[in-house]
């Protein structure tokens, strides 16, 4: 019995050792935290903000604090601190995400360098009780004064659905730079001269000329905001009204290529076409213009753009097309381009220079070639028969780049040719005007 109770006390005795072995070796342990910047940017803007990461696997956080040194002078930006509800545990938080905006101007700090230093405190007792103190510091530049914009170019008369270019300069690098009108913001391209860009934009149709609201925005390296108005006047454009009968000898011939794309099967090819013309149409929209947002370069037209040789406008930009069914108005859709009629399979030329982004079927338009002319200005070539370029294609002005079809919703062979800035159908009748391209581009340019 003696023997036994020795060996519980032993077993004990030992326990306590083991207990406190552990204990020590984490409330008593000499590795300081680890501090990690997240962010690769060191100016700090009106809105700045730090990320750091902190790390400390023995006696975990107790502290981590963010200072701003500038002229000598150290100044607190945030401090966090972490619970120690048992000392002889340390500190529950082992990792510790630090995520801090503020604005340096109402700290009292200015333009210029300075420094960012992170102090991270752990919950070990070594040190005389105060732990193991870890630092990071960075040099850092301040800049809280958003950029200076002045207009260069004079004149921006533009319609409704029409394009317009507009050229300035920024007093300092940019990260982003462009014009916005209404919701959209149309990106710029850099010019020959430093911290000089250009943007081509549009009114998007349909839009209230008198509640269209266009303005140029800047964001600097530090993330600095800036809007400058200019002068620019906004013209009405008025679309024509067309009217197109629905017959059944057009559903019997269309409507089966897209019962596909119902959700449901269905005989009713009426209720197909009233898909097609609205569900399918928008899909489709965006699918086209979903391969003319960027902007790749500065311009790569050279002069007017070229129509399909030899042929009559069936209809024109932004027609409000009613479609009448046995003398029932069923459905109505504006017209995003211009349909032009030559002889059948007529040989498509490429309207201007520049680079095939898409080749290939894209609903109710059919065969559609989509061509990147730089400047974030596009065509498209719709209802194809077939074309003899691919994506990655580099072509001038002249170009054959297919033929001209039935492919899609087209009801009669014609080429549906459409423009589009950034995303936004564009009145292609403008481009073709040598004078107009001159005086509201070239010029302003």
């Amino acid at each position: 019995m003696k023997r036994f109770f020795a060996f519980i006390f032993f077993m004990g005795i030992l326990g306590a050792v083991g207990l406190g072995i552990y204990y020590g070796m984490t409330i008593l342990e000499k590795e300081p935290p680890f501090i990690r910047l997240n962010s690769d940017s060191f100016i700090l803007g009106r809105n700045a903000r730090i990320d750091a990461s902190v790390k400390d696997g023995g006696a975990g956080l107790r502290e981590v604090s963010v200072f701003i040194i500038q002229d000598g002078q150290k100044t607190l930006v945030d401090t966090k601190t972490f619970p120690v509800k048992r000392w002889w545990k340390g500190s529950a938080t082992k990792t510790a995400t630090i995520d801090v905006s503020f604005s340096p101007k109402r700290l009292g700090l200015h333009d210029g360098d300075g420094w960012l230093l992170i102090a991270a405190e752990d919950a070990s007792l070594w040190n005389e009780l105060k732990g193991n103190v870890s630092t990071l510091k960075k040099k850092v530049t301040i800049d809280i004064t958003p950029p200076f914009i002045t207009v260069i170019s004079s004149t921006h008369n533009i319609k409704v659905g029409g394009s317009g270019l507009v050229t300035f300069k920024v007093n300092e690098p940019v990260q982003e730079a462009g014009v916005v009108v209404g919701t959209h913001f149309f990106r710029s391209f850099k010019g020959a001269k430093e911290n000089t860009y250009s943007t081509l934009f549009t009114v998007p149709f349909p839009s209230d000329k008198k509640k269209t609201k266009v303005f140029i925005a800047a964001v600097d390296m530090a993330g600095n905001k800036q809007k400058r108005g200019f002068y620019y006047r906004i013209l009405p454009f008025s679309p024509v009204k067309d009217t197109i009968h629905i017959s059944d000898s057009f559903l019997m011939r269309k409507m089966s290529d897209f019962s596909q794309y119902l959700d449901i099967e269905t005989d009713d090819l009426l209720k197909v076409f009233l898909y097609v013309n609205n569900k399918l149409r928008s899909q489709n929209n965006k699918a086209l213009l979903s391969h003319c947002q960027n902007v790749s370069s500065g311009p790569m037209w050279k002069g007017s753009f070229k129509a399909l040789p030899n042929s009559a406008r069936r209809a024109s930009f932004a027609d409000y097309r009613r479609y009448i069914y046995k003398g029932k108005e069923i459905d109505n859709a504006y017209h995003m381009g211009i349909d032009l009629a030559s002889i059948k399979n007529a040989p498509v030329p490429a309207a201007n220079s520049g680079k095939v982004v898409f080749a290939g079927d894209i609903g109710i338009y059919g065969n559609t070639v989509i061509i990147d002319h730089g400047a974030g200005l596009f065509s498209s070539y719709s209802h194809l028969e077939e074309f003899t370029v691919s994506k990655g294609d580099t072509v001038e002005k002249g170009t054959i780049i297919g033929k001209t079809g039935i492919t899609g919703l087209a009801g009669g062979d014609h080429l549906h040719f459409a423009m589009a800035v950034q995303g936004v159908f564009v009145n292609p009748i403008e481009w073709f005007d040598k004078k107009w391209i001159y005086d509201h581009i070239q010029k302003n340019l």
